[in-house]
């Protein structure tokens, strides 16, 4: 199977994304045996079907979702019995991409970690030469962070030319955010509220 992103919940489960068919796999790392499939809703006609990029479990036991592709990107919070959460304050549709999955203007959604507080999502289109970090939470509207400022902690000759694209991104314990650039020649650990 195509498995794309991993995660470990405090409950011993232990999570893939599944891109054929759309879902999660969901391992039970103290009893063992096979997964159990959790399959994706067929979309409506016009949006994209779902398509697993990365996994970060919630401060809560639960699980977010970077779900993305040509054309679009998508974020899903699930609870810690991994069942879907509103990200919305609308009326329910009945439809599952409407009431739960929160687009996002990501433009080059590649990977996902999670704060206390909140998700946050890598996207490599650049703007002025670096990578953006968007902060999506249940409490407020997703917000695009720059992350440009990270350029300036190089040496002078080594920002000529420099581009800042990520490969991956870890929260750490005390609230920082890891940014493990594309080339792998660097890693820029920082508070994401000092570089908006």
């Amino acid at each position: 199977p195509d498995l794309r992103g991993l995660a470990v919940l405090p409950s011993g489960h232990l999570v893939a994304g599944l891109c054929e068919p759309p879902g999660l796999l969901v391992f039970d790392l103290h009893i063992g045996g096979a997964p159990r499939r959790l399959l994706w809703p067929v979309p409506p006609a016009g949006t994209p079907a779902f398509r697993p990029v990365d996994l970060a479990a919630r401060a809560d036991g639960g699980l977010w979702v970077l779900d993305a592709g040509p054309g679009h990107c998508r974020i899903w919070s699930l609870n810690a019995q991994l069942d879907w959460l509103p990200l919305h304050d609308h009326a329910p549709t009945g439809e599952a991409f409407a009431d739960f999955s929160l687009p996002l203007a990501a433009k080059q959604a590649v990977a996902l970690t999670a704060t206390d507080d909140a998700a946050w999502v890598l996207d490599n289109h650049l703007k002025r030469g670096a990578c953006g970090l968007w902060r999506v939470s249940t409490q407020s509207t997703p917000t695009r962070l720059e992350t440009h400022a990270l350029i300036d902690l190089l040496e002078d000759d080594a920002q000529a030319g420099f581009q800042l694209a990520g490969h991956d991104l870890l929260a750490l314990p005390d609230g920082k955010l890891l940014l493990v650039s594309q080339d792998g020649n660097q890693a820029f650990a920082f508070q994401p509220a000092q570089h908006k």
